[in-house]
């Protein structure tokens, strides 16, 4: 009986242990001041690093009149990534008070999330598409480790946006490589279109054989809901606005009006994936 006590005991201390030991990773926002425009608290940026950004942020907030703050922790202890960049953004009062171009970029390196948070006077410039593709940009180099590369390609990408914006220059702001653009379209048909449009010609060839299910009989979604799916599924996959606008006038001469409306919303759609990986 004691033996069973004395193992629940340390079972016990165990997790509270363990317990401690998370919560003393979390940095809560509160804990959190800023001693420059990059403060590093989970220590993975090298002094070189911080120097060079802290310079680039310097100069954006002199010549374009912007923030740029960038913040590493360890965890957010649970928290989600957007809500305590917000909350850390308005604490420190990122950005001129009336103007709010400020923007923070968040690292939690032990809970491998990152966050943008972008003031309301700089949105027209940096909206979520275009700071989700810096992060997105970043991941393989948060995956190898490499921080201070993931960190410095972020803020530069911001600086950049920022300097064009207000038509200024900044002095050593660090050479990246240039952003991955979408091929250009060849001007013929993807091989998915193609098998696409097939898809759709045997569809109306099936409905003009079988039918809705005769007068006053409910419309028939399947293979409308079908072609949207496979069409949504290529916006995705190609991104490629000029091979859209080719398979919205096949469907259009090919299957009628109703399917037209699903070839007109991928289109939509492949605009959307598009900006989304400009």
């Amino acid at each position: 009986m004691l033996g069973k006590v004395g193992a629940i005991h340390w079972i016990l201390s165990l997790w509270i242990l363990l317990g401690a030991s998370a919560w003393v990773a979390a940095e809560p926002v509160d804990s959190l001041h800023a001693n420059n425009y990059v403060n590093d608290f989970a220590g993975v940026l090298d002094a070189a690093t911080q120097a060079r950004l802290n310079d680039l942020c310097q100069q954006v907030d002199q010549k374009a009149h912007a923030q740029i703050a960038v913040v590493t922790v360890k965890s957010l202890g649970g928290q989600d990534p957007a809500t305590y960049a917000v909350a850390l953004y308005q604490k420190w009062g990122i950005g001129s008070k009336g103007k709010d171009r400020g923007v923070l970029i968040l690292l939690a390196t032990d809970d491998h999330k990152y966050w943008t948070t972008v003031g309301y006077g700089l949105e027209s410039i940096l909206p979520d598409g275009k700071v989700g593709g810096f992060g997105r940009e970043a991941v393989p180099l948060l995956k190898s480790g490499n921080y201070a590369g993931a960190v410095t390609l972020m803020t530069a990408r911001v600086a950049s946006v920022i300097a064009q914006d207000a038509g200024v220059t900044f002095e050593n702001q660090p050479q990246l490589a240039a952003p991955r653009q979408r091929s250009a379209p060849s001007g013929g048909f993807p091989p998915m279109a193609v098998i696409l449009i097939v898809i759709f010609i045997v569809f109306s060839i099936l409905r003009a054989i079988f039918g809705r299910g005769g007068p006053g009989a409910a419309a028939d979604s399947g293979p409308d809901c079908y072609g949207a799916c496979c069409l949504a599924t290529w916006a995705e996959v190609a991104a490629d606005t000029a091979a859209a606008d080719l398979v919205v006038g096949s469907v259009a001469a090919v299957v009628g009006a109703d399917l037209v409306v699903l070839a007109v919303a991928a289109r939509a759609a492949v605009e959307r994936a598009a900006v989304g990986r400009e």
